[in-house]
């Protein structure tokens, strides 16, 4: 089944519980990996068992399912010592507490935004107030449409506006006649 991890001397050491509800009871089934050989049916076959029994006093999942871990946690103790780099746990760090470390959140918020405000004008002043796409033309304001005026275009879209009209098409070069 190749549960849990799939390298290392502890390759292939994971564990399933598969719960299935019905309306009244439920019933319980487990799945163990290949580098666990230690669990046998004879352990685990009572706390399925308990979860079970544990479910229907109480018809609470939450009851069967602490119960079946606390077997479990038993069972899987008395068979495998810990895992050496899993048995060492990280120091805790210590993080400021108290209005300083408040006052230190506040600042760095603020400085936060200051900054994003102060990118945000350094864009405006790069650009001239265009963007991109459409640089600002003669007599533009900000940049947007009004930049299709320095290239002939009108900026109402193609139509009415000052600039070169342009005609074209394609066609059998009827004017619009049916037969």
């Amino acid at each position: 089944m190749q549960l849990g991890l799939p390298t290392g001397n502890r390759k292939d050491n994971g564990f399933v519980f598969l719960i299935v509800v019905e309306p009244d009871r439920i019933d319980v089934h487990y799945a163990v990996g290949l580098g666990l050989p230690a669990l046998t049916a004879q352990e685990l076959t009572p706390i399925n068992r308990a979860a079970e029994n544990a479910y229907l006093s109480s018809h609470s999942m939450d009851q069967a399912l602490l119960t079946m871990v606390d077997e479990f946690d038993t069972v899987a103790r008395s068979n495998y010592e810990p895992e050496p780099s899993a048995a060492l746990t990280p120091e805790p760090v210590n993080q400021p507490a108290g209005p300083a470390a408040t006052l230190a959140l506040c600042v760095q918020f603020c400085l936060s935004i200051f900054v994003f405000l102060f990118i945000l004008w350094m864009f405006s002043q790069m650009g001239g107030g265009g963007n991109r796409f459409f640089p600002p033309g003669p007599g533009s304001w900000g940049g947007g449409f009004g930049g299709f005026r320095s290239r002939g275009f009108p900026s109402g879209g193609g139509r009415g506006g000052s600039g070169p009209r342009m005609r074209g098409g394609s066609g059998s070069g009827r004017s619009g006649r049916t037969n």
